[in-house]
């Protein structure tokens, strides 16, 4: 509810006296028995009037001090009320910018058509007092959008929510990355990498990786946070996050084996590492070194080959995967990205996670 107008502090009600008996302010702090500076200060609701103030009150003014409590009170707490009204009013700017919706249709919040109830589910979800510290706390999420094509605040709530997933789990084994190669890759590449359930999906990554002592969680697509996935550092421990966006499984095992580069080569402890849909947020080194070790172990190394050829039929795509036992969608996606193919041929060997 608006406050009309501004809380009157009772100084003003002592100003209008003081003129109606021609007191001037000197003479007032005289009669007071305080200094002119206190009593300036009560005129302008600087400081408060106590109850030894109020009897002075009364016997300088005439008026019972229980009318100045009361004038005391009333003043402070429309002062409170207008600074809530203040800080609610900056807060729905906030909130405004959040897809609270997208969030709500997760999972991830609350539904409620009550301004003050968002504002607090929200509070709540970022783990913070007010929700202008979202900007400090995601400053990743800041610093990202400003060059791409997202909104910071819904990228800050997508990564928000992997950070979430993961707190419960206190028993992970140490970050180990040697397991990376030994151990996590050609289990992916023997067990998952035909899987096409996404709840298979989850649930079997999270068991492999966390033989590294890396955390691993899928995170639903939200509008204005186009991201494949994301590489955060919790506890010493990485924390791969994946996002449908598409459900094309060659875009989703390629950016796994991608984050488990960046992983691998430890390119950043300090910092998020997103992968945007249409382009990463790392330095073009780094995103190369990625790029290179998601190839050199998603792929083997006669892909090279099958990219060469002047022409490229369906059958040799049908052959090749049978042949090195990879899912076809993912070898058709590559050749696409590699602009071997044109994003229109043979599209319906393109696989989606379900």
């Amino acid at each position: 509810m608006k406050i009309l107008g501004l809380p009157v502090a009772p100084g003003i009600t002592i100003i209008e006296q003081l003129d109606t008996w021609g007191i001037s302010r000197k003479e007032f702090a005289l009669r007071m028995d305080y200094s002119e500076k206190h009593m300036i200060d009560i005129l302008k609701g600087k400081s408060e009037i106590t109850t030894e103030i109020a009897n002075r009150l009364a016997s300088v003014l005439g008026i019972p001090a229980d009318f100045w409590l009361g004038l005391e009170q009333i003043y402070r707490l429309s002062l409170k009320k207008k600074e809530e009204e203040e800080r609610i009013e900056e807060e729905e700017k906030i909130l405004n910018k959040i897809p609270y919706l997208d969030m709500v249709n997760q999972g991830w919040v609350a539904s409620t058509r009550i301004v003050v109830e968002k504002i607090r589910n929200l509070k709540e979800y970022f783990g913070v007092a007010k929700l202008l510290k979202i900007q400090q706390t995601e400053n990743v999420a800041f610093r990202i959008s400003s060059k791409y094509q997202s909104s910071s605040y819904a990228i800050a709530a997508w990564l928000r929510k992997g950070q979430i997933d993961i707190r419960e789990k206190i028993d992970y084994p140490e970050f180990d990355k040697s397991k990376i190669l030994t151990e996590v890759i050609p289990e992916i590449k023997n067990s998952l990498i035909h899987e096409t359930n996404i709840f298979n999906v989850n649930k079997l990554l999270i068991g492999i990786l966390k033989k590294a002592g890396i955390y691993f969680t899928v995170t639903q697509s939200i509008s204005k946070a186009s991201i494949n996935g994301a590489v955060t550092w919790i506890n010493k421990r990485p924390l791969i996050q994946m996002s449908l966006k598409g459900k094309f499984a060659d875009i989703f095992w390629f950016t796994l084996f991608h984050e488990l580069g960046h992983i691998y080569f430890e390119h950043s402890k300090k910092e998020v590492i997103l992968d945007l849909s249409n382009e990463s947020t790392g330095s073009e080194i780094l995103e190369n070194q990625a790029n290179n070790f998601a190839v050199k172990f998603l792929y083997p190394k006669e892909f090279a080959n099958l990219a060469k050829k002047s022409l490229i039929s369906k059958g040799d795509i049908m052959k090749f995967s049978k042949k090195y036992n990879l899912l076809v969608g993912i070898i058709l996606g590559r050749l696409m990205h590699d602009e071997v193919l044109d994003w229109s041929q043979y599209s319906e060997l393109r696989v989606k996670l379900k």
